[in-house]
């Protein structure tokens, strides 16, 4: 399992229609009928069919649907796309076997699906086109999914509350949504839910974790969450610097009474990291003391930055360089985005005399491949001896994530790489699965999608996700109140029944070649960090 922060990509935010994405090779540029035809029915026209309200040459570029019988446009200038891509939502939403399911999404996009998480969005929606049509109806019918999607933002970027308000009345009040797929970070997805997602019981499907603001809702169960909390990963801490003092002692670089100094870099501006960087201060036991006992200025510095991944810092925090080498660590733990590997790690390497600590890596550093090989590789003082980090551990089973990797990978490598993705490719099949699951119930709610999800946790017959499940899975599911255990590329449907999935952590390291080894010690049952195999990154 892997948690991919979605960062700084270009974003469309102005009124620009791109609901027709195609391949560069096949998309049709809008014409002269595009921005408004005659033969178009006008909002609120009445109609009985959503192919009442798709007349006329503005379809593909400027759609209608017939929602409770008049004619509403699908999208607004904060929901601009439309999914599964090259046009399938467009047959989709024509489709004369059963009304769609029209649902919500929110995402990065732009004009090229350029974003890899909506990448992963669209793929599995267009497997579910073309494998099974959609969710099953009465009368051995099938109904399409259309995907409206919203701009969700990101870290850097992030929305204003008025824009995402706006999204969600439109999602919710104008086309009535119950199911939204979401890419929402975590006090996004707060207030969305605040604001309408509760008093119209919409089932939100959170492609990201269940940080400590999500847990607490009063959610009514409407809420899952594909990603584990940041705090589950917080018992590997102690263990993980406790070997990494001992291993400092056994190779001379500290003395066998000599007091460890170990510092944490912690994001605030990042809920994640935030989450997990102060449960590790609140928790961490330096030199037999505990770390919080020791701030006023002993063997351990807490520092808190904002990090350039997140809102409100636009670079690298100088002073909080400035501070690590005066203190002179033995180990840095890093709570903070991918500006560690790419500032924090290089300037502190090249303090005169060199400071040579080791660093505890964060889940965030795990996904930045290029970064930690660079790293690695360009170092002159044996820098993959000193890297060790802190993941979600990796599904017991790999064949469903491998065939994932393969599945992306023909689609969009090599523009793109899936590494570290698949979450977002999970939520999209947990979602369509979950409708699917509803037992027919139409219009389909947000609690009969909860329903549905149950029936995915724990049946006698295992399913990956992936276009290869697809027909089987769904025929299952057609048998009042079968249940299937839908395995993701992340592993077993681990989640509570409020919606909250849980992981343990692991370790992982970089070896000489600046490879990412992952699961290289995992915690037994008493809280230690053992392996089968001996450390391959370095004598550890």
């Amino acid at each position: 399992m892997r948690f991919a922060p979605a960062l700084a990509l270009a974003l469309l935010t102005g009124c620009d229609a791109v609901a027709g994405i195609h391949a560069a090779s096949e998309r049709t540029e809008p014409g002269v009928e595009a921005a408004g035809s005659a033969s178009t029915p006008p909002a609120g026209a009445t109609c009985a069919t959503h192919a009442d309200c798709l007349t006329g040459a503005s379809a593909e570029f400027d759609p209608y649907a017939c929602i409770e019988g008049a004619c509403v446009r699908l999208m607004s200038d904060e929901c601009q796309l439309l999914l599964p891509s090259s046009n399938q939502w467009l047959q989709n939403l024509r489709s004369g076997d059963a009304d769609p399911l029209i649902f919500g999404i929110f995402t990065i996009y732009d004009q090229h699906l350029d974003a890899d998480d909506t990448r992963n969005f669209d793929l599995a929606l267009t497997d579910v086109t073309e494998k099974v049509i959609g969710i099953p109806a009465v009368n051995d019918k099938r109904r399409p999914l259309v995907g409206v999607a919203c701009n969700s933002g990101t870290l850097t970027s992030p929305l204003s509350e008025d824009q995402l308000d706006r999204a969600m009345d439109h999602l919710t009040l104008d086309l009535g949504v119950t199911g939204i797929l979401s890419d929402l970070q975590a006090s996004d997805l707060e207030r969305a839910f605040r604001y309408r997602g509760y008093d119209r019981h919409v089932f939100f499907m959170n492609a990201l974790g269940a940080e400590e603001n999500v847990q607490t809702l009063m959610s009514d169960g409407l809420i899952w969450s594909i990603l584990p909390p940041g705090t589950d990963l917080v018992p590997v801490y102690q263990p993980l610097v406790d070997r990494a003092v001992a291993h400092l002692r056994s190779n001379g670089t500290l003395g066998a009474t000599e007091n460890a100094r170990v510092a944490i870099v912690i994001a605030q501006n990042v809920p994640v990291l935030n989450d997990i960087g102060s449960a590790v201060v609140n928790t961490l036991s330096i030199n037999g003391k505990a770390a919080t006992d020791q701030n006023a200025g002993g063997d351990f510095l807490e520092i808190t930055v904002f990090s350039p991944s997140g809102e409100g810092a636009p670079s690298v925090d100088t002073d909080a360089i400035l501070q690590l080498k005066a203190f002179k660590p033995h180990i840095v733990v890093s709570a903070t985005g991918d500006e560690f590997l790419k500032d924090y790690i290089p300037l502190i390497e090249e303090a005169n005399p060199p400071l040579a600590p080791m660093y505890v890596l964060s889940e965030w550093d795990y996904g930045q491949t290029d970064a930690l090989a660079s790293l690695v590789t360009s170092s002159k003082l044996a820098l993959h001896e000193r890297l060790i980090g802190v993941n979600y551990a990796e599904a017991p089973e790999q064949h469903a994530d491998q065939a994932y990797q393969l599945h992306f990978d023909a689609k969009y490598a090599p523009q793109s790489n899936a590494s570290g993705l698949e979450n977002f490719y999970d939520a999209a099949y947990y979602f369509f699965y979950s409708a699917a699951a509803s037992g027919m119930a139409w219009p389909l709610q947000g609690h009969d999608m909860v329903n549905g999800m149950r029936r995915l946790l724990s049946g006698n017959d295992p399913f990956d996700v992936g276009p290869d499940d697809l027909e089987r899975a769904v025929v299952e599911l057609e048998t009042p109140d079968a249940s299937i255990t839908l395995n993701g590329t992340m592993g077993p449907p681990n989640f509570s029944s409020d919606g909250v999935r849980h992981t343990p952590g692991s370790v992982y390291c970089i070896d000489q070649n600046g490879d990412r080894r992952s699961d290289v010690l995992t915690l037994d049952g008493d809280g230690k960090l053992t392996s089968e195999e001996p450390f391959p990154c370095f004598d550890f």
